[in-house]
């Protein structure tokens, strides 16, 4: 506790993620309190607990409190003031966010570069200049990041995008509200303004929610809505509309639906969208009544009990490691399961500790950064250049690392797609793409599918005697099968792939080509101890699919090659062979064989054949024989590496001979 008042001597500090001081006598332990069930939701959902799966709405949690007590301490300097110290405001922000940000940074990419291999230290280094310039957020938007996808678990910066909504948020906020409030130094004004800007915010979140969720997570004009109901919640709290809030059963309302989310929300919930609105307004219940109500006994003196008020006060530290600690833990312990996680929790919020005694506090209450502004905006804008500094050599020498042989094999395998990017249509379009090779007077045949049927290509290219006229009708993430398509991206089905597809098989039976071959992915397909952001149809659902594209298909002159999937790795195999190859003593080679009997979906295949049978004119293909042997399939074979990622083969490992 005394650790927690001692923070408050700081007149006013940081909102999500970081402890907000107020003047001694209007501490709120309650806000501690909700800090600290922020923070346990938060590291909960990362360790993987399965009763906790909404446990991302903490950071929702965290943007509210910011929005409230931002708004409360600025409102209230330039009601008494009639100004804002600009320079005061940024100076506390960056003795408070820098220090530790800094040397989280820094610890990231020294521990990447003792671990990990080059093609994910280039990608770690890419996104530490983004998280030093404080847009991780928007480098995420332009890597089209699904937070809740596969693979976004090796990336240990991952959790700074919010770290940036905030900071884009301290940019504008305190200037909005100045221009509300100097002139006439009324609420009313900078109220109405707040609701507009809320409005907007909302709306353009729960429409980019649907059209293109990434923007909608990641971007700070969809989440400043969250900010905005806090600012209108300590700007309003003392008014007569709100007074039937200040009652302690509102307090308990928000906590069930603050709770109901954390448990019941799941990462297809489409969030944010209007979904995040229920955590966000539990918030502000929570915040209102906690204003006027007793804090001696039930809820409110939970979130007063000693062990909530220090997770609180360390809940942007905690935040910073808990990440990037799970990330490297898991790299290298795999299979330590939820036990492993609790521990490798504990082990950050240990660090996490250290790193608040011995960093944030002696910098943030150094006597001579707290009188001279100056001296913290020096020392903020000092340790921004080391860290883009910092950030743009570790991007250079992984750069170098990445072309020493062999991790040019390596890298060279992970580059590229197998078809042309102009051939295949994106999961925002439902345009009917051709794309042709082969001698023109060859007989037609058609290649249909998405992308685990575009990799194909190079194999009929390389045909030892070109025959054929081939035409591509390819769809990123959309297969040929007639199923419903869930797409992360979009958080909902993808109307764009049905239309799509039914424009393909109407092109089809138009053209009467001599063969069509049909491949797919079959990561669409929900099965035991399978994970993957695509997998909402059943092995039943997907067998009817396939039955109807193949009965579409048949126009009594094309024969149908029905291709199995090829194995599917489950990790990143041109990554896992670097680590090998970079770092033998903690990685071997034999750790990225992959298990046959994990890698080939044999109820999908079953179905696909049931489908097929009694349709003369379909001829199943399965070609697993030439990647897999004795209950293994290989990495590299034929002195090739044969998998390009997770799931797709390279652009050099091809059979031709086996599509002839």
């Amino acid at each position: 506790m005394r650790e927690a008042l001692a923070s408050q001597r700081d007149s006013a500090s940081e909102a999500v993620l970081l402890e907000i001081p107020h003047p001694r006598s209007d501490f709120r332990p309650d806000i501690e309190g909700m800090r600290a069930v922020a923070i346990l939701m938060v590291v909960a959902f990362h360790a993987g607990f399965a009763w906790i799966r909404g446990g991302f709405i903490g950071v929702d949690v965290f943007f509210v409190l910011s929005g409230y007590l931002i708004t409360d301490i600025l409102v209230k300097e330039i009601e008494r003031t009639g100004r804002l110290s600009f320079a005061k405001f940024y100076a506390r922000r960056a003795k408070r966010l820098l220090p530790a940000s800094f040397l989280l940074v820094l610890c990231t990419l020294l521990f990447s570069f003792a671990i990990l291999s080059p093609l994910e230290v280039t990608r770690i280094a890419q996104t530490a200049m983004a998280t030093g310039s404080y847009s991780s957020n928007l480098w995420f938007i332009l890597k089209s990041t699904d937070y809740f996808g596969a693979g976004v678990d090796t990336n240990p910066l991952l959790h700074t995008w919010s770290l940036a909504v905030e900071e884009q948020f301290y940019l504008v906020w305190p200037l909005l509200l100045l221009l509300c409030l100097k002139q006439r130094k009324t609420r009313a004004i900078a109220a109405v303004v707040l609701s507009i800007v809320a409005l907007i915010s909302f709306a353009a979140c729960i429409w980019l929610t649907r059209m293109y969720a990434p923007i909608a997570f990641f971007s700070t004009p969809t989440r400043t809505w969250e900010f905005a109901i806090g600012g209108l919640a300590a700007m309003l709290q003392e008014t007569q509309r709100l007074r039937a809030l200040r009652h302690v059963k509102f307090a308990w309302l928000g906590t069930v639906l603050l709770l109901g989310s954390a448990c019941l929300m799941r990462s297809t919930s489409r969030f944010p969208g209007p979904m995040a609105l229920i955590p966000g307004v539990g918030t502000v219940l929570i915040l209102i009544a906690g204003k006027y109500c007793a804090m001696d006994s039930g809820l409110f003196g939970a979130l007063k009990h000693p062990a909530m008020q220090k997770i609180g006060n360390l809940s942007y530290s905690w935040y910073l490691w808990h990440w990037p600690i799970l990330v490297f833990g898991r790299i290298l312990l795999p299979s330590s399961g939820k036990l492993g996680s609790t521990l490798l929790l504990a082990i950050s919020l240990c660090i996490a500790w250290l790193s608040y005694r011995l960093v944030e506090t002696p910098i943030r209450f150094s006597p001579r950064l707290s009188v001279v502004p100056s001296s913290a905006l020096a020392l903020g804008a000092g340790l921004t250049a080391a860290g883009l500094l910092v950030s743009g050599l570790a991007l250079a020498g992984a750069h170098r690392w990445e072309h020493y042989p062999p991790e040019m094999a390596f890298l060279k395998a992970s580059s590229g797609s197998a078809q042309d990017d102009h051939c295949a249509t994106g999961f925002r379009s439902d345009a009917l793409i051709r794309c042709s090779f082969g001698p023109v007077d060859g007989p037609v045949v058609v290649l249909f599918g998405n992308s685990h049927a575009g990799q194909w290509i190079p194999a009929l290219r390389d045909l030892p005697v070109p025959r054929w006229h081939v035409i591509t009708l390819l769809k990123s993430a959309c297969p040929s099968v007639d199923v419903p398509v869930y797409n992360p991206h979009l958080q909902r089905e993808d109307n764009n792939c049905s239309r799509w597809r039914q424009k393909a098989l109407d092109y089809i039976r138009r053209i009467r080509p001599v063969a069509v071959i049909l491949c797919n992915s079959s990561g669409y397909v929900k099965r035991p101890d399978f994970e993957d952001p695509y997998a909402h149809v059943t092995v039943s659902t997907w067998q009817a699919g396939m039955r109807s594209t193949l009965t579409n298909m048949n126009t009594g002159a094309t024969s149908v090659f029905l291709v199995r999937d090829t194995p599917r790795p489950g990790f990143d195999v041109p990554t896992c062979l670097s680590r090998a190859e970079s770092h033998p003593g903690f990685f071997s080679a034999s750790g990225c064989t992959i298990r046959e009997a994990t890698a080939l979906a044999e109820p999908v295949w079953r179905a696909e054949r049931l489908a097929a049978a009694g349709l003369s004119y379909v001829l199943p293909v399965d070609l697993t024989n030439r990647f897999c042997g004795e209950g293994q399939c290989k990495p590299i074979m034929y002195n090739m590496i044969v998998y390009r990622d997770g799931n797709h083969m390279t652009l050099a490992f091809h059979i031709p001979s086996d599509l002839c």
